[in-house]
């Protein structure tokens, strides 16, 4: 971002990320929305999805793709090691690589977003 301080960095991405609508539902709120579907207690659904989040956290770890049709696929992938920059100093640094996991939409919740 040419010689930009660092708090300029800061303060562009804080502006940019202040004016995005974002709603987030954490599991807490996901446990207590299929505990009323299902009639399931919360104790219950809490154990089922901290069950369910393991599995799909398990395969991932093994190199597996977890796929759920109609809903999306997550799959680990491997990111290059690259240079990056020191956000705090601005000195240019090795970024390692690493595994990351990126998830593509299934059909139905595409269209059931759009």
């Amino acid at each position: 971002m040419g010689n930009y301080s660092p708090e300029f960095i800061r303060g562009f991405y804080s502006n940019y990320y202040k004016h995005k609508e974002v709603t987030l539902v954490n599991k807490q709120e996901l446990c207590n929305a299929v505990s009323s579907k299902t009639h399931l207690s919360k104790s219950q659904c809490m154990n089922l999805l901290d069950t369910t989040f393991d599995a799909i956290s398990g395969a991932l770890k093994k190199g597996q793709e977890v796929r759920l049709i109609g809903f999306g696929t997550w799959k680990r992938s491997k990111r290059k090691a690259r240079m990056g920059r020191n956000p705090q100093t601005g000195k240019p640094m090795k970024i390692s690589a690493r595994n990351v996991v990126k998830f593509s939409t299934g059909s139905q919740l595409f269209d059931m977003i759009n």
